[in-house]
């Protein structure tokens, strides 16, 4: 839903996402996108919302894998997550997080990003958002502020095509998304059989 990596290009967007849980455990994780502008431009009768036109990323040519036809859908990054533990013989899949990051093919790259610093990192929700990302676009790595500058250097010296750092308002095309976890299970010195916890824990993009 963001486009535009050149100076000055004033930037919008047309995706949401959010997350809810209430203190049953009950949980939504929910995103929407118009897709282009105001997408269909059609609006449902009394609903005040405009109907997305996903459709559009169909292709018309026949031998193509996302050839437009009955009972298919369109490729697209739209991606709302509920992440659960494995369930057992005798116990349910165990609900342990809502999350989400929105923003065109950043979105999955942002899914990966924000859960593994939480899973490999140990970062609670609100660090896990607000960690430096690296979006790979069209054969480019784009990075901002907060990548150490070595790093990136080094990945120009090996030939790779860099853009760094990206500042301010830019900073939208990393995508922007929501977490809210049931306990704290990216903890790595709690142990979760010894303290098992209900407690919430939330956090939501600064950019």
């Amino acid at each position: 839903a963001m486009e535009g990596l050149e100076p000055g290009l004033m930037t919008g967007s047309d995706t949401v996402y959010f997350c809810v849980m209430d203190r049953e455990g009950n949980a939504c994780s929910f995103v929407n996108s118009n897709y282009m502008g105001f997408g269909t431009g059609l609006i449902p009768e009394d609903c005040g919302f405009s109907l997305q036109n996903r459709g559009a990323a169909f292709s018309l040519r026949p031998n193509h894998v996302n050839c437009v036809s009955g009972g298919k859908r369109p490729y697209h990054t739209i991606m709302a997550a509920l992440l659960t533990a494995s369930a057992t013989k005798t116990q349910k899949p165990q609900l342990l997080a809502a999350l989400g990051v929105m923003g065109a093919l950043m979105q999955t790259q942002g899914h990966v990003q924000v859960l593994l610093n939480m899973l490999e990192f140990g970062m609670n929700p609100q660090q896990a958002l607000d960690a430096p990302r690296v979006y790979l676009m069209s054969g480019w790595f784009i990075w901002k502020r907060g990548i150490d500058q070595e790093v990136a250097e080094e990945l120009k010296r090996r030939g790779q095509k860099v853009k760094w750092p990206v500042t301010g308002h830019r900073r939208s095309q990393f995508g922007r998304g929501q977490i809210i976890t049931v306990g704290d299970w990216w903890n790595p010195s709690v142990n979760q059989a010894e303290r098992p916890t209900r407690v919430l824990w939330a956090g939501s993009d600064p950019r």
